[in-house]
């Protein structure tokens, strides 16, 4: 466990229920890293105070204790880390990935020490965070073991960077080998950064870096499946880390316009891999969709998707199985809808006709003679 215990309190009772799932397979300890302020400052409370100003301490070491019973515990004095030695655009302060990535090396540090010194060997290992909120399958559990019979790590997929092919880092799961592999991330941090720029990615963003890192390492990684995390923010929200099948109401955010853009420039100079990785969420997110899609139906599903025309009565079974299935939250398929029609490559007839289709059997009323009709306005502007 690693990083600010932010909202722990009201994210304790997932902890539990995701300890009482592993202790299934077998006995679980536990070893946490954090700091001694509940949630991070801004960078600007740095700046505002003098150097070598703290933070109020705010985490009570006997409630760390109480609630997670770990094994060996750090509770570290709050710090600012030293991000000047890397010039680089990032989606967030590399000063707090530096604090993420000492947080949770310092943690695994200490099942590492323990392990030796009690000469306690370790099948698997997970790292994870105090502000998780767990959704388990019954499909979960096999899990465990499956990470050691295929030798793999088990790692959620990032929203909203799916579309980029990354992995998130709030979670991973696997063989204590692999484990150790993941986390000299850490150590190899500056290197990595490097190499990501080298290869002419636009922005820095961390699980990207990672997931680069690890394919470079030949380290074999699956998507995790049968749970689904979510972020619990202090004020209550909640932000879906990943989706999974086995739930309803996911919100991947792969077909929405502003994350595929946000993905395009992250990946710069590599944006076919933005296309490739399209088609494969198209024929994934699809196949949730309409269960009973064979293998043609679902790249039919992807074609729609890449602008080509299907004919109306796959446009309609896939409108009216979006309607009834309530896997996605509404608004998944209805930019699906959306991308496919602003990417159409056929006539304005089959675009009228798609709109149609989707008006009378989507549940979207007129919205999609709305998008139609904007498409027509630019294109003659």
């Amino acid at each position: 466990m690693f990083g600010h215990l932010r909202s722990f309190r009201s994210a304790f009772d997932s902890f539990q229920l995701l300890k009482a799932t592993l202790e299934t397979a077998g006995a679980v300890d536990v070893f946490c890293h954090t700091w001694d302020i509940e949630e991070s400052v801004t960078a600007s409370w740095w700046k505002e105070n003098k150097p070598g100003d703290k933070p109020p301490a705010t985490v009570n070491v006997n409630e760390i204790d109480e609630r997670y019973k770990p094994v060996r515990y750090i509770v570290e004095p709050s710090r600012q880390f030293d991000d000047s030695g890397y010039n680089v655009k990032s989606t967030i302060p590399v000063a707090g990935i530096l604090s993420m990535l000492y947080s949770q090396r310092q943690a695994f540090r200490l099942l590492e020490q323990y392990s030796e010194e009690n000469k306690v060997a370790y099948d698997v290992v997970i790292k994870s965070r105090y502000d998780l909120l767990y959704e388990i399958a019954p499909s979960f559990p096999r899990l465990i073991s499956e990470c050691i019979t295929y030798n793999c790590l088990y790692l959620p997929t990032s929203n909203p960077y799916e579309l980029g092919g990354s992995y998130s880092d709030v979670f991973v799961m696997g063989p204590m080998k692999l484990v150790k592999e993941y986390f000299s991330f850490a150590d190899d941090f500056k290197n990595a950064l490097d190499r990501h720029q080298q290869k002419g990615y636009g922005t820095f963003l961390p699980e990207h870096c990672l997931t680069l890192y690890l394919e470079e390492k030949n380290i074999r990684m699956r998507e995790l499946v049968g749970l689904r995390i979510q972020i619990l923010r202090l004020n209550g929200d909640k932000f879906q880390i990943n989706s999974d099948k086995d739930f309803s109401g996911n919100g991947p955010l792969c077909f929405f316009r502003e994350t595929i853009e946000i993905n395009k420039k992250v990946l710069d100079l590599q944006r076919e891999l933005i296309e490739h990785n399209s088609l494969r969420l198209a024929r994934k997110y699809m196949s949730w969709v309409d269960k009973d899609a064979d293998d043609a139906t679902l790249q039919q599903y992807a074609d729609l998707y890449s602008g080509k025309w299907i004919g109306v009565s796959r446009i309609k079974r896939l409108a009216q199985k979006s309607r009834s299935n309530q896997v996605f939250v509404s608004h998944v398929m209805k930019n699906f809808f959306e991308e496919a029609l602003s990417k159409a490559k056929y006539s304005n007839a089959q675009k009228l006709l798609f709109a149609s289709t989707l008006t009378a059997y989507a549940g979207y009323g007129f919205f999609f003679f709305r998008v139609l009709k904007n498409i027509f306005f630019k294109k003659h502007v």
